[in-house]
């Protein structure tokens, strides 16, 4: 007996893909990653613009929260540029500079007040009574303080009433080339009692 054998012979076919599928599917792949650096360049410009606009901002609180802490400290409020820094004046209708004793300061030290003030489009501040050179400032160049003013009441000595302070700012604040306006107010009273 004999065996027959069968030889079956696999067919196999040569399979790919051809040029016109796989430049299909380069333009799909460049298309689609196009769109996604895109839109991470977006995203990350926008995070850029927030970054920076709270910075500003930042700044903007701390010059608020640097004048409110030491006219809270402070006493023999003076408002206005004119007269002697060492005697009370009230500015009801406001003013844009403010001078006043520190908390560690002495009553008999004319040169020893403090003092802010709206110059260059800036808030300064001066420890030394606002003698020459002793302005620094307080905003960054990215703020610009178009209006500074400081409504002053209840200075003098035995009227009865606590000195106090409203403060308000306005201005604009830019980066890249996105101009933001504001209008900031607070009020501050002397912490020390009004003798």
């Amino acid at each position: 007996m004999e065996l027959k054998t069968k030889n079956y012979r696999l067919k196999t076919t040569q399979g790919g893909l051809t040029l016109v599928e796989i430049m299909v599917a380069t333009a799909l792949f460049s298309i689609v990653m196009l769109v996604a650096v895109g839109a991470v360049i977006s995203i990350n410009d926008s995070n850029k613009r927030a970054q920076l606009s709270r910075t500003v901002m930042d700044n903007l609180n701390f010059a608020m929260e640097n004048m409110a802490r030491n006219l809270r400290m402070g006493t023999v409020y003076h408002c206005g540029a004119t007269g002697a820094y060492t005697s009370p004046a009230d500015c009801p209708a406001g003013e844009n500079t403010i001078a006043f004793e520190g908390y560690k300061g002495s009553a008999s030290d004319p040169d020893d007040q403090i003092v802010y003030r709206l110059s260059g489009g800036r808030i300064e501040r001066s420890l030394a009574s606002g003698g020459a050179g002793s302005f620094l400032p307080l905003t960054s160049e990215e703020l610009t303080i178009t209006s500074l003013a400081f409504y002053v009441t209840g200075t003098a000595a035995g009227d009865g009433k606590q000195p106090r302070v409203t403060i308000s700012v306005s201005g604009t604040a830019s980066f890249k080339g996105t101009v933001s306006t504001f209008t900031i107010q607070t009020g501050v009273s002397q912490r020390r009692l009004d003798s």
